[in-house]
C-alpha cells in the first residue's frame, strides 16, 4: 500500500477509525472514508466505483506481531508528493449517482495552516468529533485538530443525541471546539444545559 492507493475505511466515529485514518496517512496511500451506517445499496456503488486497494471495516483483524514502527520514505512503495492524494470524499449523490472527490497533499496542508491561524488552535485545545465520516469535515476534526496539536475527543455510540451525556462529555473533557451546522447549532442552544459548555471557546459552522 502507498501512494495512489486507495483505502477505503468503514468505520464509525471511534479511536480506532482515527488510528485507522492515521495508518492510511502514515504509508501514504489515500485515505477514502465511508460512513458504514450508508444504506447498502449506497455502499455498494461506492465500494464497486472506488477501485480500493483494501477495505477496512469491522470485524477488525487481530495485527499483533506487525510492524509497529513509523514508515520512513524509504519503506514507501512509491514516491509520495505533495501532488499525489491525500483523501477521497464522495459527494452526496443527490443530483446523481455519489461521485469520488480526490484532494492533494498540497491544499490540504495549507488549509491546516489557516485552520490552526484562524482558530488559534493549539495543543491546550480539544476538539469533540461530531461529522460523518464521510464528510469533509471530518478530515479538520481529525487531522487538523491533531496537526495542531490538539486533542480529538470520541463520544461513545449514540452519545450526540444524549443531552445528558453529552453535557457531561464537554464539562468532564473541556470540550473547547465542536463543529456544528447551522440548524443543529440553533437545536442544541435551545436545548436546557447549554449554559453548563462553559469550556467552548470555537464553534465552527
Amino acid at each position: 500500500i502507498g501512494a495512489e492507493d486507495r483505502v477505503a475505511v468503514l468505520l464509525d466515529k471511534s479511536v480506532e477509525l482515527i488510528v485507522t485514518a492515521l495508518g492510511v496517512a502514515k504509508a501514504g496511500a489515500v485515505y477514502l472514508p465511508v460512513d458504514p451506517t450508508y444504506p447498502a445499496e449506497r455502499l455498494d456503488f461506492i465500494l464497486g466505483d472506488c477501485d480500493a486497494k483494501c477495505v477496512v471495516r469491522e470485524p477488525m483483524t487481530d495485527l499483533d506481531g506487525e510492524r509497529s514502527d513509523n514508515p520512513t520514505d524509504a519503506d514507501r512503495v512509491r514516491p509520495l508528493t505533495p501532488d499525489s492524494t491525500a483523501y477521497l470524499i464522495y459527494t452526496s449523490g443527490t443530483t446523481g449517482q455519489p461521485k469520488g472527490v480526490p484532494v492533494p497533499h498540497r491544499p490540504i496542508a495549507e488549509y491546516f495552516v489557516w485552520f490552526r491561524g484562524d482558530y488559534g488552535v493549539d495543543a491546550d485545545d480539544r476538539l469533540l468529533q461530531v461529522a460523518s465520516p464521510s464528510f469533509d469535515v471530518s478530515i479538520a476534526e481529525v487531522f487538523g485538530t491533531l496537526a495542531c496539536g490538539a486533542r480529538v475527543v470520541v463520544h461513545r455510540p449514540g452519545g450526540l443525541s444524549d443531552i445528558g451525556y453529552l453535557t457531561d462529555l464537554l464539562r468532564d473533557e473541556g470540550i473547547t471546539a465542536m463543529h456544528f451546522v447551522p440548524s443543529l447549532l440553533g437545536l442544541f442552544l435551545s436545548l436546557p444545559g447549554v449554559n453548563q459548555w462553559r469550556t467552548l471557546q470555537r464553534v465552527p459552522i
